[in-house]
């Protein structure tokens, strides 16, 4: 789920989690009343992603597990903005 998601990405970070609980019904409406139905149904919807037909054609075997590949990407941010100081704050 995206609360998951966001959940793992802010303890890679090392960052409180700050979800705040919205009944769905209500980010369907603010989303529709503000002309972005589709991007609030993809933000709020399930994506289901499949890998098993790639990796039996390819061989393909992901190269970390969630939570690694959560770290690796959170290693990778911080180097990249103590490399390039000043482009952004909150991290």
């Amino acid at each position: 789920s995206t609360p998951e998601l966001v959940s793992r990405i802010a303890l890679a970070l090392d960052r409180p989690n700050r979800l705040v609980s919205v009944p769905l019904s209500m980010l369907r409406i603010s989303g529709m009343l503000a002309g972005r139905r589709e991007e609030m149904r993809r933000l709020t919807g399930d994506l289901f992603v499949d890998t098993s037909k790639a990796s039996r054609l390819l061989d393909w075997r992901p190269p970390h597990a969630l939570d690694e590949g959560l770290a690796e990407t959170a290693r990778w941010f911080r180097s990249a903005r103590l490399d390039h100081p000043g482009t952004g704050k909150g991290c």
